[in-house]
C-alpha cells in the first residue's frame, strides 16, 4: 500500500523535515597485518572470535552467537543460519 499514491493522505508528512548532518566519519577498515597482529594481541580465548568476525566478515553479535554446528572445523568452511 502507497498511502499517497492510492491517495488514504493527501500528503506527505515529511515534506519540509530536514535531515539531520551526518557527521559520522567512514569506517576504515583494517589491513590484514593489522587484523593478525590484533589477533595476537587478545588473550588466547578470544582469538577464535576474532578470527571467525574477520574471516566471516560478522558482526559482534553475530560472531558471538555462532554454534559449533555451524562450522566444519575439518573442512574450516561455516555455514552460518539465519538469525530471524
Amino acid at each position: 500500500m502507497r498511502p499517497l499514491r492510492d491517495q488514504v493522505i493527501a500528503r506527505s508528512p515529511y515534506v519540509g523535515v530536514k535531515l539531520p548532518a551526518n557527521d559520522r566519519p567512514q569506517v576504515q577498515p583494517l589491513e590484514t597485518a593489522e587484523v593478525f597482529a590484533l589477533i595476537e594481541a587478545l588473550p588466547d580465548r578470544y582469538r577464535g572470535l576474532a578470527v571467525l568476525g574477520a574471516g566471516g566478515r560478522l558482526r559482534s553479535g553475530e560472531a558471538l552467537g555462532v554454534s559449533t554446528d555451524e562450522l566444519d572445523f575439518l573442512r574450516a568452511r561455516s555455514r552460518f543460519a539465519s538469525s530471524s
